[in-house]
């Protein structure tokens, strides 16, 4: 049994997202997992406004005040805020993660080796786009446990659809959105961050997602240009 605080971030005008990574999710981790994952309703940069507090907050940000990328990382930060005020480690995934196979034996065992090899541990990836790799978002077939490895940020393109996040490394991330503002998209923001930070991985990954490299592929962010006024 999983003994965790599971959050799914999902705008509230995508239900069939939700549906889609319920059914997704069930036949791979099996309904006792969906059961325990709790939908987060994200915030929608097609709702904001600039007032003067975001933009203090995205000062000198490099991706032009788009509404996307505003909304998913005050998503992510909401859920940080509410980590860091409690005492358990939480998995945040997004809407649009494909789990891997048999993922919650395979979870199961990678959080057993992460309390054993690593139990300060802040951030831990379970998985996440590398640079020069194109990925259709299909879960690779592993019956190989994952180990913890230390997460090679040289390779690292991006991606926050699955991570594990503990309280310490949730007040590390929050104090540093507060004091220095956010001036890259929520992924590359933790990235730019990483020597702060104590992160892992797991390795082979348990979770992937599609590259949004073509229009046909389903995004709320790559896609959208539309900058918050």
């Amino acid at each position: 049994d999983i003994q965790l605080n599971i959050e799914v971030i999902n705008l509230d005008r995508r239900p069939d997202r939700w549906a889609t990574f319920r059914e997704l999710a069930t036949a791979a981790a099996g309904t006792a997992f969906v059961d325990r994952c709790h939908r987060r309703s994200a915030i929608d940069g097609k709702e904001l406004t600039l007032t003067p507090d975001l933009e203090r907050r995205f000062r000198g940000n490099d991706f032009g005040f788009r509404r996307g990328v505003i909304g998913c990382a005050l998503s992510h930060l909401e859920v940080w805020r509410e980590v860091a005020n409690g005492d358990s480690a939480c998995l945040v995934l997004e809407d649009d993660v494909r789990l891997g196979d048999a993922f919650t034996g395979q979870l199961v065992e990678f959080l057993g080796r992460l309390d054993a090899e690593c139990p300060e541990f802040e951030l831990a990836f379970l998985g996440w786009f590398v640079h020069g790799v194109v990925s259709d978002g299909q879960p690779l077939p592993t019956r190989r446990a994952a180990s913890v490895s230390a997460l090679d940020w040289t390779s690292y393109a991006g991606g926050t659809f699955a991570y594990l996040l503990s309280p310490p490394g949730a007040r590390r991330l929050v104090e540093l959105a507060d004091s220095e503002g956010m001036q890259r998209a929520v992924d590359w923001f933790i990235a730019d961050h990483a020597a702060s930070l104590t992160a892992v991985c797991s390795e082979p990954p348990l979770a992937f997602s599609k590259v949004s490299h073509r229009p046909d592929i389903d995004s709320d962010i790559q896609w959208d240009s539309d900058v918050i006024s």
